[in-house]
């Protein structure tokens, strides 16, 4: 009950906002291309198109993801391509190449890595910079479905050697870290062999045939994973234990699978267009199989969809859940009579749907599209960043120059690059001229902690150079900060 109460709470402010706006989020679907159209953007609640997503002829994206509040990615089986749109423009705004064919994709929360299943192995990208930051290797066929969680702690994956691994992203990015071959202080090295011991946190291989579809409830480490399979079983876990809670029998192969926010009821879909509500607090379950005859399972919902359900989420605050089938419709229904509230009939089959938990801003904005107001985002890298500046490294050792320190990109959110140039140019002056005059950074770590050579006034002169390198730092933050919603003109950029 405490979590319930806690896992409520970090939505409150969500579900105020949209019973206030009768917002019901923003349904991205995936539509075969058909006019150069390969995704739709519609109200979820009157079915009105806002946007129409175009790419080039044949680029029939199977997977979307969204990234923050800017962009949106989509990618097909059958290309080794990840289509980036600026969600404000319906032309494709980047085109990235990848190793191979991209089978499943997803985005951390705060938009900060991308995940991509091409083949058995997992690619990790940090967005804003593009590189490659690791990549893991633990299923033997192809990934068919990745999910990170809510802080983007875990990466989970399944695929079709019907097996779900729960990857830890410290430990992964540290492994790659490692094996790059840099040159690390040994405390470093040693403390980043600890953390590579856990890569996967958990294997789970209780499914007979490929998953299909993972959903993982908000909560971080406290939260549950719901995965199904065509082998017609839903199996409910736990991911901080790993251990399996429960497991439900139904009569078809399941395609999807969503639980509400209160991880009170869960929600399946099949490959025969019936949905399924599981009760999970009606009565006490068992760890065995709990058949569709139970009472916590509900009959399918009727008057529904004909053929595969490919789309399956519910609202923020939990009253209605929202389908999408390859019988070209988008239903919503009233999750307490189980009745269609809304019905969106489309002209091609959905191959993937994703609902928004509020309507972004960039889709219903009319002001002129501004690329320098986008969030940073750079090309794709194929080769693993740690290896090319361990190359890099060794071309410095080699020439004589200070190798590599060891140092981790991090990115920094909110930050625009073209606004205040004068201000970083100063600042950057100020750091290159800030350092000791004369004196080398090693004469700083002689043995004994010894400073040769200073004198008090120089070291009084160091000390105000510091100051004022702090002080234009803390001013540039603050002004970044209060200036976060000034929209500026292009004069002022």
């Amino acid at each position: 009950q405490l979590f319930v109460t806690e896992t409520c709470c970090t939505v409150a402010t969500t579900i105020a906002k949209q019973l206030m706006a009768n917002d019901l989020g923003l349904l991205f679907c995936c539509l075969p291309n058909e006019s150069a159209v390969c995704i739709k953007a519609c109200k979820a609640t009157s079915g009105d198109c806002i946007k129409q997503y175009k790419s080039e002829p044949d680029s029939n994206i199977e997977h979307v993801a969204l990234v923050g509040s800017d962009y949106l990615l989509g990618s097909q089986r059958s290309k080794p391509f990840i289509y980036v749109w600026a969600l404000q423009k319906e032309q494709v705004h980047m085109r990235m190449s990848c190793p191979g064919k991209v089978t499943a994709i997803a985005v951390t929360m705060d938009g900060t890595y991308c995940a991509a299943g091409i083949g058995d192995k997992i690619h990790i990208w940090e967005i804003c910079s593009g590189h490659l930051m690791a990549t893991g290797s633990r299923h033997f066929q192809p990934v068919t479905v990745l999910r990170f969680t809510d802080d983007g702690a875990y990466l989970i994956s399944g695929g079709d050697d019907n097996l779900v691994v729960v990857w830890n992203m410290a430990s992964l990015l540290s492994e790659a870290y490692i094996s790059s071959g840099l040159q690390l202080p040994v405390d470093l090295r040693s403390l980043l062999n600890k953390a590579t011991s856990t890569i996967t946190k958990h294997v789970w291989s209780h499914h007979s045939l490929p998953v299909n579809d993972i959903f993982c409830s908000i909560g971080g480490l406290r939260s549950r994973v719901a995965t199904v399979s065509l082998d017609q079983t839903c199996k409910l876990y736990e991911l901080g234990s790993g251990k399996m809670l429960c497991m439900f029998l139904f009569d078809c192969g399941l395609t999807k699978v969503t639980m509400d926010t209160c991880m009170s009821r869960l929600f399946v879909g099949g490959s025969s267009g019936d949905i399924w509500q599981v009760n999970l607090f009606l009565q006490v379950l068992p760890s065995a199989t709990v058949g569709a005859a139970s009472d916590a399972v509900t009959n399918p919902y009727h008057n529904g969809h004909s053929k595969q359900i490919t789309g399956l989420s519910v609202t923020a605050y939990g009253n209605m859940l929202v389908s999408g089938s390859a019988d070209a419709t988008v239903r919503v229904w009233d999750i307490a009579t189980q009745q269609t509230i809304k019905l969106i009939a489309l002209k091609a089959p959905i191959t993937d749907m994703l609902l928004t938990l509020t309507t972004p801003t960039a889709v219903t904005t009319v002001e002129p599209f501004k690329p320098a107001n986008l969030t940073p985002m750079n090309w794709f890298e194929k080769r693993l960043h740690f290896a090319t500046v361990a190359a890099n490294s060794d071309q410095e050792s080699s020439s004589k120059q200070q190798p590599y320190n060891g140092a981790i990109p991090i990115r920094i959110n909110g930050i625009n690059p073209l606004e205040d140039l004068d201000a970083m140019d100063d600042l950057k002056m100020n750091m290159d001229t800030g350092c000791l005059s004369g004196i080398s950074f090693n004469q700083l770590s002689e043995e004994d902690g010894k400073l040769e050579g200073l004198q008090p006034s120089l070291l009084a002169e160091e000390v105000c150079k510091i100051k004022d390198v702090h002080r234009t730092l803390y001013n540039l933050s603050v002004k970044k900060i209060i200036n976060s919603d000034r929209t500026f003109s292009g004069n002022e950029q």
